[in-house]
């Protein structure tokens, strides 16, 4: 009995055992947890994937930012020098007078060249710049060779300068001087500028000055001139040949009219003042003179004016009715005149832009303020002249053609011109300003 007893309980207990073996296999739950944490990694890994992708871009973005922070070197050579033109820039003398100092002045040689540069053997020269006054905005143009390092530069006194250190061989530069410093401030030096060039040790070097000028403005208005220049108009630089002019006096027989703004001008005005070499105006919006034959329609004539101006003025044809007959000159924006002495020739044809109140022939050549409510101050024509043809005709070497215009103009006709009825056919150039804010001056008469 005993045995079975045994017997029956060795078999539960094998039992038993097999049954824990077999439940971890065939538990769904457990299963579905297994799964569960199985799949959460591979999941949050595919999520985590495109986050990384930014990751490295962005590693890679230094790189490509690195890039121009190199190239910006350049940015900080100094500039190269622009275009020379002797037209734009005054020549600085270099003679014996114009010497400022030069050292040691018991070894040091220095000789004028026939072709006016200089050649010396000093350890510094210096030249004066009369074209440079303490207080004002100018440029040094300065050319040459040097045989060590020199310092190149334009100086005010012994505290004020503007250099360039350049190695030895050939040198070529612009400076500006401009020291931010007013001329009244105590201390600060007389007279004008000089240019200097001096060694770099003191030692003594050969120097070769070849080219000394002055500009009245700043770098960036002498590449404005430039490129002006370049672009200049035809008749800008060639050459007046008075043979081939009629020449109009300027004195009170060839006086056409004169007005200020829109009151008409007598030829005794005291905006007026005469002289036996010309005319000087002030306070006047407008001056004509009558021209020697009218001009008709269409026809064509080269117009020469000298003298001197304080500010800018413009120029065109007015016609018998007093309305302007040709394209305006304004002579800052055609020839880039601001103020100084002038000599130009210019060409104009008769034409019209209101032919309702035009009449059919140019009779005077009208001096005018750049705009229509300024007034000419400092003025003085000196000279006057015309040419019948075109510039082509005038560069071909042609003779003036008085019989290519009309008839001569009559005293009689030319004091008609500036009769109250005529003028009151005129049309005030405030009308155009009112309508779009600026004075179209082309369109009307000769209040423009």
């Amino acid at each position: 009995m005993k045995r079975l007893i045994a017997v029956l309980m060795a078999a539960a207990l094998l039992a038993s055992l097999t049954a824990c073996e077999d439940t971890p296999a065939d538990d769904p739950d457990d299963d579905a947890s297994v799964t569960t944490v199985s799949e959460d990694p591979e999941e949050e890994t595919d999520e985590e994937e495109p986050v990384e992708e930014p990751v490295d871009e962005s590693e890679d973005e230094p790189e490509e930012t690195e890039e121009p922070v190199e190239e910006e070197e350049p940015v900080v050579e100094e500039e190269p020098n622009p275009e020379f033109v002797a037209e734009l820039v005054t020549d600085a003398p270099m003679t014996a007078d114009t010497l400022a100092s030069y050292a040691p002045e018991d070894g040091g040689t220095v000789t004028y060249n026939e072709d006016g540069s200089v050649t010396a053997s000093v350890s510094d020269i210096s030249f004066d710049l009369p074209g440079i006054t303490f207080g004002e905005n100018a440029l040094m143009y300065i050319k040459g060779t040097a045989s060590a390092d020199v310092r190149v530069s334009v100086c005010y006194g012994d505290s004020y300068f503007n250099s360039f250190d350049v190695p030895a061989g050939e040198f070529e530069k612009y400076i500006l001087f401009d020291c931010g410093v007013e001329a009244t401030e105590e201390g600060v030096p007389q007279g004008t500028a000089f240019a200097q060039v001096k060694s770099a040790d003191g030692s003594v070097v050969d120097i070769t000055i070849s080219e000394l000028a002055v500009y009245n403005g700043n770098l960036d208005d002498y590449k404005a001139d430039v490129e002006w220049l370049a672009n200049a108009p035809a008749e800008y630089g060639v050459a007046y040949d008075e043979t081939k002019f009629t020449a109009i006096p300027v004195n009170q027989d060839s006086f056409g009219r004169a007005q200020a703004v829109n009151s008409e001008l007598t030829v005794d005005d005291p905006a007026l003042t005469w002289e036996d070499d010309g005319l000087t105006v002030n306070g006047a919006t407008l001056v004509g003179f009558k021209l020697p034959s009218g001009v008709g329609l269409g026809k064509t004539v080269v117009v020469h004016i000298k003298g001197e101006a304080a500010s800018n003025f413009r120029l065109w044809l007015l016609d018998s009715v007093e309305v302007t007959a040709s394209r305006q000159i304004n002579m800052s924006e055609y020839f880039n005149f601001e103020s100084g002495e002038f000599d130009y020739i210019i060409e104009l044809t008769a034409e019209y832009f209101d032919a309702e109140v035009a009449d059919d022939t140019a009779m005077q050549l009208a001096f005018k303020a750049p705009t229509w409510d300024t007034t000419l101050d400092g003025l003085t024509i000196n000279e006057i002249g015309v040419y019948y043809g075109t510039l082509e005709d005038y560069l071909a070497g042609e003779e003036s053609d008085p019989d290519y215009a009309l008839e001569p103009v009559a005293e009689e006709e030319a004091a008609d011109e500036t009769s109250d009825e005529t003028t009151d056919e005129s049309v005030d150039d405030t009308t155009d300003e009112s309508a779009d804010g600026t004075a179209e001056d082309s369109v009307v008469t000769e209040e423009a």
